[in-house]
């Protein structure tokens, strides 16, 4: 099982095949994220940090965006190609590119 990880600032997230932790660097209390708080599938196979401060994760029921206290969720529906997220990028400009299997 391969972790992603991403710091906004000073926090750390790190995120597998059962959900996302985050904790602030400063202390040790993490707190994880599942499906239930919004992440579109436990699953996460990518993730980035935006230049705004949002964390991207990348899962195989589409991309899930973390603003720090709330998640959005973007699917085929908002314009992917497919639901099957495999790859998340941040260009220079701040632009979130996503790679799926369509």
């Amino acid at each position: 099982m391969e972790t992603k990880r991403a710091r906004v600032g000073c926090i750390l997230f790190a995120a597998a095949c059962l959900g996302v932790l985050g904790s602030g660097l400063a202390r040790a209390d993490w707190q994880s994220f599942t499906a239930a708080d919004g992440l579109p599938t436990q699953r996460v196979v990518a993730i980035a940090a935006a230049p705004d401060e949002k964390i991207w994760f990348g899962t195989p029921g589409g991309v899930g965006c973390y603003d720090g206290s709330h998640w959005t969720t973007y699917t085929r529906s908002s314009g992917l190609g497919s639901d099957d997220v495999r790859a998340l990028i941040v260009d220079r400009a701040g632009a979130i590119w996503a790679g799926t299997a369509g």
